[in-house]
């Protein structure tokens, strides 16, 4: 599968949530584990029921209401890589998410849950990786 890119840099196509990757009988393994990583087990679980198509779109998407893409699209942008203040705010504290999580929970995750609950959410690896890509500045 090509890489799919999200306004943000999370990597669609490998997101546990993404159409392609989700089915209802993986619902609540998902859930469980993105409460356990990325709310780190605290606060309202997450309850997915049904996939995300990815915020290119205008059909379904999990984060409803995403002020990073919000942003990307009133800037017509493809994706944060290609704003002048890529490590803006917005994209900093959503980024502090999971990077506090790998943090926290580093030499504890099983390959598998690094894969799926991490990788498609290494966003500052995502951003960079693009912007050398397509001789960004």
């Amino acid at each position: 599968m090509q890489p799919i890119i999200a306004r943000c840099g999370n990597r669609c196509d490998l997101c546990p949530i993404f159409r392609d990757n989700f089915t209802s009988e993986q619902a609540g393994a998902i859930n469980e584990g993105l409460y356990k990583y990325h709310h780190r087990g605290e606060g309202p679980r997450p309850h997915y029921t049904v996939p995300c198509d990815g915020c290119l779109g205008d059909r379904h998407v999990a984060r409803e209401g995403c002020l990073i893409r919000a942003c990307v699209i009133k800037k017509s942008f493809a994706n944060c890589a290609r704003c002048p203040q890529m490590y803006c705010q917005l994209l900093e504290e959503d980024m502090a998410v999971i990077e506090g999580s790998l943090s926290q929970h580093r030499g504890a995750i099983p390959e598998t849950d690094f894969e799926k609950f991490f990788r498609p959410f290494l966003i500052r690896e995502a951003l960079a990786h693009l912007r050398e890509e397509q001789q960004i500045e």
